[in-house]
């Protein structure tokens, strides 16, 4: 399975860096079956006077689904690396897990998946090698 983590953000939002150590890699050879072949998550942290919506579309030729995780830009300007990557954590289950379960893809075990991006964006987004990149940025954007 194919899955992809994209963002579009305001820079101060620092949400690039809370990203860093994301890496689907593990669900590629992952077999959930043949109704779903690739997901796309795009994480939209903007300015809320800009009005976006979330964006969910299934292309069915290519079994592609993607999804639009909506993010608090005014949380993410404030927060330290480690609750950016919690609230990263916690809206990427909640809205994937929101979004398979009222879409139901046939043919795709979503259970099953669920407990396996679960199971992955914890040890990466709250494990203990989850800061690894932390030092390597300013906690907050200069100017906020």
């Amino acid at each position: 399975m194919n899955v992809n983590l994209l963002a579009d953000m305001n820079w101060e939002s620092k949400l690039n860096h809370a990203m860093r150590v994301v890496d689907f890699n593990e669900l590629i050879d992952a077999d959930y079956g043949p109704g779903l072949s690739e997901l796309v998550l795009v994480t939209i942290c903007r300015d809320p006077v800009h009005e976006f919506k979330q964006r969910v579309r299934f292309v069915t030729a290519t079994r592609t689904l993607y999804i639009d995780v909506m993010l608090d830009l005014s949380f993410f300007i404030k927060a330290t690396h480690g609750e950016r990557r919690n609230t990263l954590y916690e809206q990427i289950m909640n809205q994937v897990r929101t979004v398979l379960e009222k879409r139901r893809i046939k043919d795709f075990d979503s259970q099953r998946f669920l407990q396996d991006v679960d199971n992955l964006l914890i040890a990466q987004l709250t494990g203990e090698r989850s800061f690894r990149f932390d030092s390597l940025c300013l906690e907050r954007a200069t100017g906020f």
